[in-house]
């Protein structure tokens, strides 16, 4: 049998591994080879049968290309072709030879199927198969030569075709087994192809993934000489697409512009994620949309639509996501525009987004688009309650200084959606900070990204806005604008604070009433107090507050501490700091004075409540080792029980294989027995035959007797009914002489009377 080599193993020595009974098992080599890159995998192949299985599979499960499988062909088999001698010899025999060549084909072909026998067990390993432009050229050779797909096993496969037309319809379809699940189609040359490229896609009627990327015009146009049936004209991709039963994704770019289809109703019944992209897919979308059954279960919609689109092409689109799509399957929404006018697109307001709010399980909606956000704080918590598991929240704008969503909306995030990683939201970061809601206590947040888009904020408020966010959000990570924003700079200094401010890096779990080892409401007051309030004055006379926090010590920056003695400890240091700056600042100050004697006193129940923590943390520690050594004694008691569960099993498994020993005596017993009622049945029936044979014969001779009786029998009838005619006949001629005898005597009677009275006269 050939072995699969490439170039870049066949120098390569075989691996020396030490005999373990570990590496005896298939799913651990699976584990071990599933992350070795493929040069790696074909040195392991080398160590022995059983790696050389498992590393296989994984070598030949994706091929990039369809010749590393063509090299293992013999050269005759790959250089054969339309204009070749022997390629003609072998499907067109000679008329005054055809004996000869017809023995020479046998032979060929037996010898041809010894071949690919010898290739099967790397043909059905091959999942997944990318067909490139320069591939193509081997397909016929690969398909000449046996009647079956020669991968059984494909499932998905990627297609680069230029100019693809009627021939490469008939090789791709010998080539890819009728069963194939996913198919991805690159065109890039001629408009025309598009009556080939449905014929071909037709013909894989269970494919669930389905990626196509064509040019040209989306029209089908007249075909006369292949797929008649189908490829009519007039008639649209779409509505193919539509009839598979099994299409689960539907990819489609639509770079042309097209006359779309009306698409029947209750259309792509297994259809689950949706992508779409170009000048006409918001006209697309509502097509495939509308055309689903109530309900449908619809998991992933991404739309990406723009230029000469409606003005109301978004909310359309979610108008008919309400109406087709299952509340509890949804998971993923993603409608985007480019290229549109702000001046003409209506803003994201509370109405516009309504439809969705009955999808409480989306995990990520982006809504997007060159317009504004029109959202108050109200409506921001009425939004956050229609998501709970959103993990991923776009409302992109381009326009937020009119907005009069304040700063203060982002607590209703943090509030009512726990999974949030990511946010995209524009507000109004101007609004009056002293209206903000208290942080404390939403620290269960899990928010890394905050884009801010294009929202306005003042250079004075960058501190409070800095630990407001801290506060709200302890995971965050990275704040980010537009590019072209004049805030960008003020943002990045929001985010160099957020950064710097000590945060709890471990959230409380939503609802949960238990105090982690990094949260507690008593340091976060301590955050709070070291961040005192300083009183400046404006230019009307009236005093502001504005929070000023306290930056932590550069040692404090290098080195991060674990648990809770490292944040009071970071804590104390930037306290002691600003002390030391307000005693330099003041002098004899008496404010600056009274303010150092404070600070001491903070720091002192500081310590305290350290100590305090210390105290509890030792007793916990306590409690979980006597727990540790209860739950050890419960082990061992749990493990001397399954072992004599154990030992049971043993017992019950040998009356099992006791039984099992019966049960197939039994089996055998009446296998016997059941033969040899099959034998007698069949003697039986032989007899049968025969005597019904038999009786055929003497049913026939019973058939001649009755035809001979029923002969004689018409014979005896006809002559009875002549004896009976003559005998009505002597009966009517005797009547008839009685009669004349009546007559006679009365005229005899009469005679004598008449001569006796000529007697009596005379």
């Amino acid at each position: 049998m050939p072995r699969p080599i490439t170039s870049a193993v066949r120098t390569v020595r075989p691996l020396e591994v030490l005999s373990n009974l570990a590496f005896t098992n298939g799913e651990i080599r699976h584990i071990i080879c599933i992350y070795l890159p493929r040069h790696d995998l074909c040195q392991v192949s080398y160590v022995s049968k059983d790696w050389e299985r498992t590393a296989s599979a994984l070598i030949w499960r994706d091929l990039p290309s369809v010749q590393p499988f063509v090299h293992l062909l013999p050269k005759r088999l790959v250089t054969r072709g339309p204009g070749s001698a022997s390629y003609k010899d072998y499907h067109r025999p000679s008329s005054g030879d055809l004996q000869m060549s017809k023995r020479r084909l046998n032979g060929l072909r037996s010898r041809e199927q010894i071949v690919w026998n010898r290739l099967q067990p790397w043909a059905v390993l091959i999942k997944k198969l990318c067909l490139r432009i320069d591939d193509l050229g081997f397909v016929e050779a690969l398909t000449s030569w046996s009647d079956s797909p020669p991968f059984p096993f494909l499932e998905g496969a990627t297609v680069q075709a230029h100019n693809f037309g009627e021939k490469h319809v008939t090789l791709l379809k010998k080539l890819l087994p009728g069963h194939l699940a996913g198919l991805t189609f690159y065109e890039s040359a001629q408009p025309t192809c598009q009556e080939h490229l449905l014929a071909f896609a037709s013909s894989f009627t269970s494919v669930q993934q389905l990626y196509l990327s064509v040019s040209g015009d989306g029209r089908m146009q007249k075909s006369t000489e292949i797929g008649t049936a189908l490829c009519s004209s007039g008639v649209h991709i779409l509505l193919t697409l539509a009839t598979f039963s099994s299409l689960r994704v539907l990819v489609l770019f639509c770079r042309w512009s097209i006359e779309l289809p009306m698409i029947p109703r209750e259309s792509f019944r297994a259809l689950t994620s949706l992508t779409l992209q170009g000048s006409l897919s918001d006209e697309i979308g509502l097509l495939v949309l509308r055309s689903l059954q109530k309900r449908h279960p619809m998991e992933g919609i991404h739309i990406l639509y723009g230029g000469a689109s409606r003005e109301d092409s978004e909310a359309l689109l979610l108008e008919a996501v309400h109406d087709s799509c299952d509340e509890q399957a949804l998971r993923t929404v993603k409608i985007m525009s480019f290229a549109c006018e702000p001046e003409r697109t209506k803003p994201i307001d509370l109405a516009h987004i309504q439809p969705l709010s009955s999808f409480s399980q989306i995990t990520t909606l982006v809504l997007g688009s060159e317009v504004s956000l029109a959202l108050s704080d109200a409506d921001s918590t009425i939004v956050a309650s229609w998501w709970p598991s959103i993990r991923e929240l776009q409302l992109h704008a381009s326009n937020a200084t009119a907005s009069v969503m304040t700063l203060g909306a982002l607590a209703s995030f943090a509030d009512q959606c726990p999974d949030l990683v990511k946010l995209v939201l524009a507000f109004n970061a101007r609004a009056e900070t002293q209206q903000l809601p208290t942080p404390e206590g939403r620290s269960h947040s899990r928010l890394e990204t905050l884009d801010v888009c294009c929202s306005p904020i003042d250079a004075k408020n960058v501190m409070i806005v800095a630990y407001y966010l801290a506060a709200l959000f302890p995971l965050l990570q990275d704040i980010s604008c537009d590019a072209n924003s004049k805030y960008e700079q003020i943002w990045a200094d929001v985010l160099a604070l957020v950064l710097e401010s000590p945060r709890d890096v471990t959230p409380k779990a939503p609802g949960s009433g238990a105090l982690s080892s990094q949260s507690d409401p008593m340091e976060d007051d301590a955050v709070g107090s070291a961040m005192p309030m300083v009183i400046d004055g404006d230019e009307s006379g009236h005093s502001t507050k504005r929070a000023q926090p306290v930056r932590p010590s550069s040692q404090a920056n290098i080195i991060r501490q674990d648990g809770v003695s490292s944040q009071v400890a970071s804590w104390c240091t930037g306290v002691e700091d600003a002390a030391a700056r307000d005693t330099e600042a003041g002098g004899q100050d008496l404010a600056q004075t009274q303010r150092v004697t404070d600070l001491e006193q903070l720091v002192a129940q500081l310590e305290a409540q350290l100590q305090e923590r210390n105290n509890e943390l030792e007793d916990t520690r306590t409690k979980l080792e006597r727990r540790y050594s209860t739950m050890e004694d419960k082990l061992f008691s749990d493990i001397r029980t399954l072992e004599r569960r154990n030992a049971d099993l043993e017992k019950e498994k040998t009356e099992i294989e006791q039984r099992y020993s019966d049960v197939e005596q039994d089996r055998d017993a009446q296998g016997k027995k059941s033969l040899q009622i099959q034998c007698d049945y069949e003697d039986f029936k032989r007899r049968m035959s025969r005597d019904l044979d038999t009786l055929r014969q003497k049913l026939g001779a019973v058939e001649g007797e009755k035809e001979a009786l029923q002969g004689r029998f018409d014979w005896m009838s006809r002559e009875k009914e002549e004896q009976k005619h003559a005998f009505e006949q002597d009966r009517e001629q005797r009547e008839q002489l009685e009669k004349h005898c009546a007559d006679l005597e009365r005229w005899k009677r009469d005679c004598k009377q008449r001569l006796q009275g000529l007697v009596s006269l005379e």
